[in-house]
């Protein structure tokens, strides 16, 4: 069953830009158009693996889990996006079932684009097929890339490389808020949560980073670099 829609009354622009990348006015207006909202409570199941999508799904605000459920009836979570983040943006334009099902952590706001709409759009929004071809291609490097991570590194390399990746994004001092439950994260990272938390701590004794709750601070950026190439 499609989580019922809504009208988007306004899209903020940078909600866009996370996704689809920057863009002329015009065609982020056509966007934020035809975009359907998704107000969702925790639990919720946003799509299963048995039903074939028809759009681009991506969350908003809040947390949607990837993963599947178990034979016992429990859930097991490979990868958790905090919005705004693609959710899945390519089984909707081959009219396939998802890999993945997607349920929300918590309350959350998902959209949707529908691909039919999207494609009859590229004619007439230029730039708009190259958009969606180099958004496609970024889920796809990213998807590499984790592969690569999980198959060649470390843990303590992938949880190092994945604290810089956040970083990154982040304007400011090296302070991160975990916006994820450290046994989502774990999952992520293909690791235990006790493994993680003893990543943590070792990291912590070594001082290059603190932890306090939630919010993790990078003491030693050249420590957790080198981290990070230590494979």
């Amino acid at each position: 069953m499609t989580p019922t829609a809504t009208h988007v009354p306004s899209l903020h622009a940078d909600v866009l830009q996370r996704l689809f990348g920057p863009m002329p006015l015009a065609q982020r207006q056509w966007l934020g158009g035809i975009a359907q909202a998704h107000p969702m409570v925790s639990g919720e199941l946003v799509f299963n693996t048995r039903q074939p999508l028809r759009h681009v799904w991506a969350v908003q605000d809040g947390a949607v889990l990837l993963g599947h459920a178990t034979p016992e009836g429990g859930w097991c979570t490979e990868h958790t996006l905090t919005g705004p983040a693609w959710v899945d943006a390519a089984s909707g334009w081959l009219g396939e079932a998802p890999p993945l099902a997607a349920r929300c952590r918590d309350d959350c706001r998902l959209l949707s684009w529908p691909c039919a709409v999207l494609e009859a759009g590229i004619g007439a929004q230029p730039g708009l097929g190259r958009r969606l071809v180099e958004m496609l291609a970024r889920q796809c490097r990213q998807q590499t890339q984790d592969t690569h991570e999980r198959i060649h590194l470390g843990a303590s390399a992938r949880f190092a490389q994945w604290l810089q990746r956040q970083l990154g994004s982040e304007p400011g001092p090296p302070v991160l808020r975990l916006r994820q439950r450290k046994r989502d994260l774990a999952a992520q990272l293909g690791i235990t949560p006790e493994t993680l938390s003893r990543l943590m701590r070792a990291m912590k004794q070594d001082g290059v980073i603190d932890v306090a709750g939630y919010t993790l601070r990078v003491l030693d950026i050249q420590g957790l670099a080198r981290q990070a190439q230590a494979g």
